[in-house]
């Protein structure tokens, strides 16, 4: 019976929690997969190196979105896998992989259109990594339901100002924040 509670004890200490606020003022507890201090400071710079790309994409500047796909790859080269074990470091991966198709293909697009789609992608990827992980600041998750011709798609920021990546200038702040991870 010892061995059962130490078994189950170990299991649960495997994991670290942290409070999730939702738009309605609604906390909830978030779960993050086990990931070491080291780790978290270099997906937070990944994060935050993303906010670069975001920032092109608002401007509807693709040649700066190109660039700033090439600095947030750098960025994610830095992540270092091997910071994580078993089944963390199998969901990373998984995450890895559809974090760099999407920053290579918007590196290779120069319409913004397409830079977007694969914005949206990435973001997706990103927000799970997120969300699995943790990051160390608040994060802000937000969607716009008219982008991609109407359906709809998200993007992390790091303010609860709405700055739509998706139209640019033409509708500038429409969406709303759907999640604030901290």
């Amino acid at each position: 019976m010892l061995k059962s509670i130490l078994i189950l004890l170990t299991g649960f200490s495997l994991l670290s929690f942290t409070l999730q606020t939702q738009p309605n003022g609604a906390v909830q507890k978030t779960t993050y997969t086990q990931a070491s201090p080291q780790f978290k400071a270099q997906l937070t710079a990944l994060y935050k190196s993303s906010l670069h790309l975001k920032e092109a994409l608002i401007s509807s500047d693709a040649k700066k979105a190109q660039q700033a796909a090439g600095g947030v790859k750098k960025a994610l080269t830095q992540v270092d896998k091997t910071l994580l074990k078993d089944k963390a470091y199998a969901e990373w991966m998984s995450y890895q992989n559809l974090l760099n198709s999407s920053l290579d293909k918007i590196e290779s697009e120069n319409k913004l259109k397409s830079q977007r789609k694969y914005f949206a992608q990435f973001n997706d990827a990103l927000y799970k990594s997120v969300k699995a992980f943790g990051i160390e600041e608040t994060v802000y998750y937000q969607h716009c339901p008219m982008a991609l011709d109407g359906q709809g798609a998200y993007w992390l920021s790091d303010s609860k100002q709405i700055r739509n990546p998706y139209l640019g200038d033409n509708m500038l702040t429409c969406g709303s924040t759907k999640e604030a991870l901290k």
